[in-house]
């Protein structure tokens, strides 16, 4: 009991002292919550933290935060006033990247990563493609996320999400932990049993290095301390797609994509999240 105590104490001093906002109003604010766990070296994962932050702003100015508290002087207006407001912020120095830590830089890169997922969804959701003509019961039923197996592994194989607005998401395995490929966004359409995907954006990892892989990869090499970047790209893909049939064996839709077997595993193509 004493050590619940202490803890909560210790916790309850860090979140005052990371403050930049209203105390009172602080124990409910996810950013500032977050501030105070990456300054005292929380290792921070997209999944079980980062994607609470629903505003780019908000991911852009925690990932400021662990230069700030390292004294980086910030060119930008928003994020020098935003911690101008933190008494525990002494700007000092135009470069601090030989004060980060490796906790550091593994919460820089894992901000980064929830930062490109945003912007990917974004993407998704900027606008209706109009081709002229509604979706027809063949383009109705690909709605949702479709993967190239039947069970899940240990993680999602190959997949394609199609979205009601006629977007859709291609990605790679996430267990080849090699592959710089994050995803290709692209607008869709199937017209006399084939699928025409026009792709727009691409997200993939620049910079990094290879090492053994560990854990789930599929991959003999894993590539580690990259960054996900989001670019324009124009690139195009047409073949052959048969209508959804039930697959009574795994109790799923399933369909053939350029000769490929691809099962629906959720009606909602954001369920890849």
């Amino acid at each position: 009991m004493k050590k619940i105590v202490i803890q909560h104490a210790f916790l309850s001093f860090i979140l005052l002292l990371f403050a930049c906002k209203n105390p009172e109003l602080y124990e409910n604010d996810p950013l500032s919550q977050l501030i105070s766990r990456v300054h005292g070296q929380s290792l921070l994962s997209y999944h079980d933290d980062l994607s609470v932050l629903k505003d780019k702003d908000d991911l852009m100015l925690l990932r400021n935060s662990i230069y700030a508290r390292h004294g980086l002087t910030f060119q930008s207006k928003l994020v020098s006033e935003y911690f101008g407001k933190c008494k525990w912020y002494t700007p000092h120095s135009k470069n601090v990247d030989n004060l980060l830590t490796e906790e550091d830089k593994s919460n820089i890169r894992e901000i980064q990563y929830a930062e490109s997922v945003l912007e990917i969804k974004r993407r998704v959701k900027a606008g209706d493609v109009n081709y002229g003509d509604p979706l027809s019961a063949n383009e109705q039923s690909m709605i949702g996320i479709w993967h190239v197996m039947p069970v899940m592994p240990s993680g999602w194989s190959e997949t394609y999400a199609f979205y009601s607005n006629r977007k859709v998401i291609e990605r790679p395995s996430s267990m080849d932990c090699a592959s710089r490929m994050v995803c290709r966004i692209g607008n869709w359409r199937i017209k006399e049993n084939v699928l025409m995907i026009a792709y727009t954006v691409k997200a993939h990892i620049v910079g990094g290095r290879y090492v053994e892989s560990a854990g789930s990869c599929a991959s003999d090499t894993e590539l580690v301390e990259g960054r996900v970047v989001v670019s324009s790209i124009n690139d195009s893909e047409v073949f052959p797609v048969t209508a959804a049939s039930y697959d009574k064996q795994y109790s799923r839709y399933v369909v053939l994509l350029n000769g490929r077997k691809f099962w629906k595993f959720d009606e909602n193509p954001d369920a890849y999240y």
